[in-house]
């Protein structure tokens, strides 16, 4: 009898173990089968009233996070509405990604995995793990044509050329001025400053045709917005103070993620750009502190901005890109203490719950490349995240897709 009392208790503390522990096994599984998880998890935990959810990796290229965090995407856009899959990577480039995915050809994942070699810039999104969230997005927008999920990039990095118009917009739109522009800028060294001038013109003069306008609406309206993106990144790359340069660069972000959040949208990312802090620069003489896009999208949204971070209690085996030597580097990182003791709890923690256990949390970032560290520095008076689920260990992110 005592033997049989013994064994009921191991039982029953492997149970509530194992249940503690979900966090981890997220990854292992499809995202459909994984949904289940994330309902019992996190189901009830972001308030109705949130207007953006930020997802953050603690490392842009391993695995676990992605899986983990691409699946509570997921659920998010299922079972609470949201229609606007936010990414950190220029929007110009990625919208073809987009009209494959939002549009009713069939799917075909070749296409997908072609696309993201085509338009994605940033590496965190060329992983098998998100292309696996790309696969489930197409299928989910195919079967729910009347709740269709926008792709869109959210970012900085990369200057449209002149070019880009002439071949996107004004050819299409306008062959006839199309050819006398090309020709005008055909001459030697006919300088960007005035062919963007012209540009402009054109798009002026061809937008008081209001029957073309409805008709071509919605070319019309990227490249409006192009524009716009074009003159904010050419007045950033004037600026050689790299504190101005950023607050410049987290400006040009954060209005393009205000525009979006009249649905309800997710923006995924890393940890240092969801986290409501400043971030040192680790890896810039002079070590600066710059405020970045959680702190911004705080001061817009309040409330209305929910914070999710991931982190490991363990280790983390990663796969660095080395600039200079032009490889790629083998990398294992150790998991600072806070995490080690936080996991000892449990895997997962939520404010207000949690309040006093994360209450002097300071939320970490692995570096993509090598020789780029960078620290979160929250600020006191504001709490840096609302969610942080842990994993005991992690991995490189190149790995099998996972069917769905």
């Amino acid at each position: 009898m005592h033997k049989l009392i013994v064994l009921c208790a191991c039982l029953v503390c492997f149970f509530f173990t194992t249940r503690a522990r979900q966090v981890q096994h997220v990854p292992g599984k499809s995202i459909e089968a994984a949904m289940a998880d994330i309902e019992l998890m996190a189901g009830n935990k972001i308030p109705d009233n949130v207007k953006l959810v930020g997802l953050g990796d603690a490392a842009a290229l391993a695995y676990e996070p992605v899986r983990f965090n691409t699946t509570l995407a997921a659920f998010l856009i299922r079972k609470k509405g949201f229609r606007n899959f936010l990414v950190m990577d220029d929007n110009w480039m990625v919208r073809p990604l987009h009209h494959y995915l939002s549009g009713t050809r069939s799917f075909d994942s070749t296409v997908i995995d072609s696309l993201v070699q085509q338009t994605i810039g940033n590496f965190q999104y060329k992983t098998t793990g998100f292309r696996t969230f790309l696969y489930w997005l197409k299928k989910y927008n195919l079967l729910h044509q009347d709740k269709i999920v926008s792709l869109r990039g959210i970012g900085a990095a990369r200057a449209i050329p002149i070019s880009y118009f002439m071949i996107t917009y004004i050819y299409p739109l306008d062959k006839e001025n199309g050819t006398s522009l090309s020709t005008k800028w055909g001459v030697p060294n006919y300088p960007d400053s005035l062919a963007v001038k012209d540009v402009k013109e054109w798009y002026k003069g061809i937008v008081k045709n209001r029957a073309f306008v409805n008709k071509n609406k919605a070319l019309l309206a990227a490249c409006a917005e192009d524009l716009a993106y074009y003159d904010a990144t050419s007045r950033r790359a004037k600026q050689t103070n790299v504190t101005q340069y950023m607050d410049l660069t987290v400006n040009i972000i954060g209005n393009q993620i205000l525009q979006q959040v009249s649905q309800r949208s997710i923006l995924y990312t890393s940890n240092d750009f969801i986290a409501r802090s400043n971030t040192r620069l680790d890896y810039i003489p002079g070590r600066p502190v710059v405020s970045y896009t959680g702190m911004y999208l705080h001061e817009q949204l309040k409330e209305g901005y929910f914070a999710c971070l991931t982190g490991f209690s363990d280790t983390a085996r990663l796969l660095l890109v080395n600039r200079q030597a032009a490889k790629i580097v083998d990398s294992v990182f150790i998991a600072p203490q806070q995490e080690k003791l936080l996991y000892q709890k449990k895997d997962r923690f939520f404010i207000p719950e949690d309040t006093l256990v994360l209450k002097q949390y300071l939320p970490a970032e692995l570096p993509t490349f090598t020789n780029d560290a960078i620290t979160i520095v929250p600020d006191t008076a504001i709490r840096p995240l609302d969610a942080l689920f842990l994993f005991k260990n992690l991995t490189p992110g190149i790995k099998p897709v996972t069917p769905n």
